[in-house]
Formats: C-alpha cells, structure tokens, sequence
C-alpha cells in the first residue's frame, strides 16, 4: 500500500505561514490537535508526524490517517464526518490557518488553489484505500495492513530489524483498523508469536516489514518464535533481535 508522504513545498509553507491568524505549532504524540469545533474553522496542513481523525457516526468509532503532507480543515471535516477530533498519533507539527482565511487565499492565488485540489484528491484515494482494509473479514489481515499503513506514512525506520517502530496505542489502531481493542490484542499476539512484530508499553515494532506484507496479502504465518528482547529499545540487554533471527 502506498502510503509514503507527500512532499510539501516549500513554497505552500511560506504562503500558508503568511496568511493573517496562521501558525505552526507541535504536538506529543496522543494529543488532541483540535476539537470538532475548532476542526470546523481551521485549516490544518501535517507537515511532519501524522494525525488521526477520529470520528463518531450512527454506526460507531472509526479513524481516518493524515500523514505529513495531508491538509484538511472546514467544510471537509464537517462533510467526512459526525462529532470529529483530530488526534496527533505520533510527535507531529502542524500549520494551523483560519479557514475562512485559507479558502479566500484559495480563490485569489490560482497556484495555491491547484495545489488544494491536487493534495485532495492524492488524500482521497488514501481515503478510499483506507476504506478497502476497513472492508478486509479476515481480523488478522486487516490489522496487518492498517500496522503496514501505518509503518510506511508515520514509522521510524529501526536500526536492527527490517521494519518500522510506531508509537501508536491499541486505541488507534482499532479506530483506524475497524476492530475492538479485544480482537486487537489478540491479532497483535498472533503477530508477535510469528515475529513479525514486538510489542512494548505503546510502541509496535515491525520486525519483518516484507513477511507482514504477505499475511496482509492473505498470506500465512511463519511458526511461532517471539521475540522476547528488543535491544535497541533496551540497550543494557544483550539480546539482538538480528543475531537471534539468523541463529533460529
């Protein structure tokens, strides 16, 4: 799935920090960027982490992922979802403008209003493949493309294993994936039992990012052989995730 971030230019940035009201601010990964009040009277462009929108309807919780890059604020929110909340998943800075501001800027500079069209509709087909792992049955396949989604728009490359760590609570990745915390954990042990994953206290680590791939695939799992250690989160171990692959 093809996540990966978008570049900003430079020149978007200059122009969205010159309008009047606009500002860039950070955020700790988990906190609420913006209400569902204010979501409906900024426009937010990601310019380095990623957010999640989550959202409340008749049919209950989901989450849609912005990653740097993704714009989105106004009559979009209002009309994509019920009661919003927009939630920094992971360390993320953002620029905040008035949308009211923004859309007049919009109508006045033909090259800024082409760059809104075209971020929207790269941000829709995200949408959309989002939408195709929400419709996945298999709660195991699912879960390993949202955690492949996820790795690829907002991971951190690890150091000793083929994969990605993310800073992520179960919370979102059911919000985003469609599935109770319940089946959540339990998909997650699956996967750690395989060692394609290690968990820690909010941290998923993607220890074989290629193996993950194919059980999102539908493929199978490899045999149950977890990893127990992480030396690069627990550096006075003397464990290594990658000797202990090859010696298995």
């Amino acid at each position: 799935m093809n996540m990966q971030p978008h570049t900003i230019e430079a020149w978007v940035v200059a122009t969205l920090l010159g309008l009047p009201g606009a500002v860039r601010r950070t955020f700790r990964g988990g906190e609420r960027m913006l209400s569902a009040a204010e979501l409906g009277v900024t426009q937010v462009l990601i310019e380095r982490g990623g957010a999640i929108l989550r959202s409340a309807t008749g049919t209950g919780a989901s989450a849609a992922l912005f990653g740097p890059g993704c714009s989105l604020g106004g009559s979009y929110v209002v009309e994509e979802a019920c009661e919003p909340c927009l939630v920094a998943i992971v360390p993320t800075a953002a620029i905040l403008v008035p949308f009211a501001v923004y859309c007049e800027r919009l109508r006045l500079n033909d090259r800024l209003s082409e760059w809104a069209t075209r971020t929207r509709a790269i941000q829709s087909g995200r949408l959309l493949r989002q939408l195709g792992i929400r419709s996945e049955r298999d709660p195991l396949r699912r879960l390993a493309s949202t955690i492949e989604m996820l790795a690829t728009a907002v991971g951190e490359p690890c150091r000793l294993a083929r994969g990605h760590i993310l800073a992520v609570p179960q919370r979102d990745l059911a919000f985003l994936a469609g599935l109770t915390r319940q089946t959540v954990n339990r998909e997650l042990q699956r996967l750690r039992r395989s060692r394609l994953l290690h968990l820690e206290r909010r941290i998923v680590c993607v220890l074989d990012a290629g193996r993950l791939t194919l059980v999102a695939r539908g493929g199978p799992l490899p045999p149950e052989r977890p990893l127990t250690h992480c030396r690069l989160l627990h550096p006075a171990d003397a464990f290594d995730c990658i000797a202990d692959k090859r010696e298995a």
